[in-house]
C-alpha cells in the first residue's frame, strides 16, 4: 500500500528536518493559463520553499518537489505518463507513481538529472 512508503518517506522527512510531507490528494496550480490543477496522493516540498506561515490552506501554487500518484484500475500507463511530465514541466524534481501489487515506485525526473 501507499501507506508504507508515505511511512517511510515521512520518517525520513521528519529525521532530516528537509521540508513537509503531504497526503490526500493536496491541490498544486501547475499552470495559470490555462488553468491545470493537480492533486497528487503524495506531495514532497523542500523546507526553503515552505513560506514562513506555513503551508498554505488552499492550492500551492507551482509543483512540489516530488509528486507521487497511486497507479488505480482506472489509470492507464499513457495517463500517469502524462500526469508525470505536467509536474516535471511546472518545476518538480521527481515525479513518479506507486504501483500497490508490484510494491514498487516508477520515477521520472527532468532530464539532465
Amino acid at each position: 500500500m501507499l501507506t508504507d512508503l508515505t511511512v517511510a518517506l515521512a520518517r525520513f522527512v521528519r529525521e532530516q528536518d528537509s521540508g513537509v510531507l503531504l497526503t490526500g490528494d493536496p491541490g498544486f496550480v501547475l499552470q495559470e493559463r490555462p488553468l491545470l490543477l493537480r492533486g497528487p496522493d503524495l506531495a514532497f516540498i523542500r523546507k526553503e520553499r515552505i513560506p514562513p506561515d506555513g503551508v498554505p490552506d488552499t492550492f500551492w501554487r507551482g509543483a512540489p518537489d516530488l509528486a507521487v500518484e497511486v497507479f488505480s484500475p482506472s489509470d492507464t500507463l499513457c495517463a500517469l505518463l502524462g500526469r508525470a511530465r505536467e509536474y516535471l514541466e511546472a518545476g518538480a524534481q521527481a515525479s513518479g507513481w506507486w504501483t500497490p501489487g508490484a510494491r514498487r515506485c516508477t520515477w521520472s525526473a527532468p532530464a539532465g538529472c
